[in-house]
C-alpha cells in the first residue's frame, strides 16, 4: 500500500507539471507565473514531500499512528485542493472588474533609467533594512526593503537578458544581485528573503525578453539560467543553522564557504520540510485529540501586524503550537515554527469546508496578480511588483500559510503603489515612452485563450476606458 501511495503522489506531482506546461505551451497562461510558482511551492511541500516520511517511517518527532491512512487521506485532500484550485483560476467572478479598478501606468524606461531605478532601489532598500529602528514599523520596513531589493534584481535581469553575452551587463547584473543577496539575508535565517531576490531577477528575464520566445525554448534559458541561483539557494540552505538566526551577511557567507555543500542543499530543497509528513500529523490529530480553530489561518493573515503588545492575548498560529503539541524534545519550542501544510492548517480549522476555501481564496490572489501584470506587462516597475514576494509565494503551501500571505500582498501592495506613482511621474517628466497598441491587447490576448467565458465582459470594460 506504501508503494502505491508513493506512486500517486509522484504522479500527481507530474500530473500538476503537465498541465502547467500545457497551459504555457497552448498559450493559455505564461510559464512563469504566480500561479504555477504557487503550484511550484504545491508539488515540494505537499505532493512529494508525503514520500519520505512514507518510504522511511521517519516523520521527526510527529509520529503517526496509521501513515497509510493519512497519507492517503493527504493525497486525496491534495487532489481535492489542486482540482478546485486549478478549476477556479480561470472561472473566478468579478476578477476583471477587480484588477480594471485599480490604478495602472503604461512605461516603458530605456535601460539607463532601468539601472538608475534599480540602483535607487537597491540603497532605498538598505536604508529600510537598517535604518528603520522604530518598533514594529522597523518589521514592517524590512518587508518592503526585501521587496525593492527583489525589484531592483529584476530590472537589471530586465536589462540583461536581451543583451545576455554582453559581459558589462552581465558584471552589473552581478553586481546588483550580490548587493542586494547580502542586504537580505543579514540577520535572516529563513529562505524567502533570497528566493525573492533571485526569484525577482529570474522574472525580470522572463517577462523582459523570454516570455516571447516559443515556451520550449524558453523553459530552455530557465533551466540553464536559473540553474545558477537554484545553486546558490542549495548551497545558502545546506549552511543554515537552528542554532543561529541572526546572522550577518558575512557570516553567513563565511557558512556557506566552510559547511556549504550543493547536493545536501538540494536535497533539503527537494524535501519540503516534511511539511506533509506534517500534514498528515494533523489530519490524525484533528479534531479527534485537538479542537479545530475555524478557518484560523484566514483570521491570522488579518491579526498577524497587531502588536501582541496592544493584543496581549493575540491567538497563537498553528506553526507555533505545534512543537508543544507534538511534545517535541530536545529543541526551542518557543523558537521553533513547524510548517503545517496547507492542507494541514485545513484540517486544523474545519476539514473539507476550510480546504475547498482556501484553494479558492489562493486562486483569486494568484489571478489577480497575474492578471495585474498583464495589464501593463511592458512597465517593468510593475511587472516586478507583482513578482517581488516569490518567497512567500512559494512558502505558502507549507506554511505559516496565514502569516505568507499578508506578507505577500503587504510587499506587494505598497512595491506596486508606490511604484505606479513613480512611473506616472516619470512620465510627467518625459522619461521613457508610451505603451504601444502592442501591448495594450496582450492581456486581451491571454483573456480570449484563457478565460473565454469572460471576453465580452472584458471588452467591454476596455473599450470604456
Amino acid at each position: 500500500m506504501i508503494n502505491l501511495l508513493t506512486t500517486l503522489f509522484a504522479l500527481h506531482a507530474i500530473l500538476i507539471l503537465v498541465l502547467m506546461l500545457r497551459d504555457a505551451f497552448q498559450g493559455k497562461t505564461y510559464l512563469v507565473s504566480i500561479r504555477n510558482v504557487f503550484l511550484l511551492g504545491f508539488i515540494i511541500f505537499q505532493v512529494t514531500s508525503p514520500i519520505y516520511p512514507l518510504r522511511t517511517g521517519l516523520n521527526d518527532q510527529f509520529d503517526l499512528i496509521n501513515p497509510t491512512r493519512s497519507g492517503a487521506e493527504v493525497f486525496f485532500l491534495g487532489a481535492l485542493f489542486f482540482g478546485v484550485f486549478y478549476l477556479a483560476y480561470p472561472r473566478l467572478p468579478l476578477v476583471k472588474k477587480f484588477v480594471n479598478l485599480l490604478p495602472i501606468a503604461h512605461f516603458e524606461p530605456n535601460v539607463s533609467l532601468n539601472l538608475a531605478i534599480a540602483v535607487t532601489l537597491s540603497l532605498i532598500a538598505v536604508v529600510l533594512h537598517f535604518g528603520v529602528n522604530v518598533p514594529y514599523v522597523g518589521v514592517l520596513a524590512i518587508y518592503l526593503a526585501v521587496s525593492y531589493s527583489a525589484i531592483a534584481c529584476g530590472l537589471v535581469g530586465w536589462v540583461w537578458a536581451p543583451r545576455l553575452f554582453n559581459p558589462v551587463y552581465a558584471l552589473i547584473a552581478g553586481g546588483v544581485v550580490l548587493v542586494n543577496g547580502l542586504n537580505v539575508i543579514t540577520g535572516s535565517f529563513g529562505r524567502r528573503e533570497l528566493v525573492a531576490v533571485l526569484g525577482c531577477f529570474l522574472w525580470g528575464m522572463f517577462y523582459s525578453w523570454w516570455r516571447h520566445y516559443d515556451p520550449k525554448k524558453a523553459v530552455v534559458y530557465i533551466a540553464l539560467i536559473g540553474a545558477i541561483p537554484v545553486t546558490l539557494l542549495a548551497l545558502y540552505t545546506s549552511a543554515r543553522s537552528s542554532s543561529d538566526h541572526d546572522r550577518s551577511a558575512m557570516e553567513h557567507v563565511q557558512a556557506i564557504v566552510q559547511d556549504g555543500s550543493v547536493s545536501t542543499g538540494f536535497m533539503l530543497l527537494l524535501s519540503g520540510q516534511n511539511s506533509a509528513g506534517v500534514s498528515m500529523w494533523c489530519v490524525e490529530n484533528f479534531p479527534e485529540v485537538y479542537p479545530t480553530r475555524p478557518l484560523h489561518t484566514m483570521r491570522y493573515a488579518i491579526m498577524f501586524p497587531i502588536p501582541r503588545a496592544i493584543w496581549p492575548n493575540k491567538p497563537m498560529p498553528l506553526s507555533k503550537e505545534l512543537p508543544y503539541m507534538a511534545q517535541m524534545t530536545k529543541v526551542h519550542r518557543d523558537r521553533l515554527s513547524i510548517g503545517p501544510g496547507i492542507i494541514g492548517h485545513a484540517a486544523a480549522e474545519g476539514g473539507l469546508y476550510a480546504l475547498i476555501i482556501y484553494a479558492i481564496i489562493l486562486a483569486y490572489i494568484c489571478r489577480i496578480l497575474d492578471d495585474l501584470q498583464l495589464r501593463c506587462i511592458e512597465n517593468p516597475l510593475i511587472v516586478l511588483s507583482m513578482g517581488s514576494a516569490l518567497g512567500q509565494v512559494l512558502g505558502i503551501a507549507r506554511g505559516e500559510s496565514g502569516v505568507f500571505i499578508f506578507v505577500l500582498l503587504f510587499s506587494v501592495v505598497l512595491a506596486y503603489t508606490s511604484l505606479v506613482f513613480v512611473s506616472k511621474f516619470l512620465v510627467l517628466m518625459g522619461f521613457g515612452p508610451r505603451h504601444d497598441e502592442t501591448h495594450e491587447n496582450e492581456y486581451a490576448q491571454y483573456d480570449s485563450a484563457y478565460y473565454a467565458d469572460q471576453d465580452s465582459e472584458y471588452e467591454e470594460s476596455t473599450t470604456s476606458t
